[in-house]
């Protein structure tokens, strides 16, 4: 396994540091429960190498409303 590009061990990483900071997140597992959420945090994309073009029309939109992305390492 290469640090950085398993989502498991990507998403544990950022959940152990947010849960560390007290930082509430939810997880989003897919374009239709993006779309659905009111844009007032940020969108972390760690890693995630393909993603189709509905979620990537969903992350555009998401940004669009005021919403942040922060993507890392290899992400589409």
């Amino acid at each position: 396994m290469t640090l950085g590009t398993d989502p498991t061990t990507s998403m544990r990483i950022w959940e152990n540091y947010l849960g560390a900071n007290k930082i509430s997140y939810a997880r989003i597992s897919g374009a239709a429960d993006l779309n659905r959420v009111t844009p007032s945090g940020l969108l972390l994309l760690p890693s995630t190498v393909v993603l189709s073009e509905s979620e990537q029309k969903a992350v555009f939109q998401w940004r669009n409303r005021g919403g942040s992305v922060l993507s890392t390492w290899l992400t589409a």
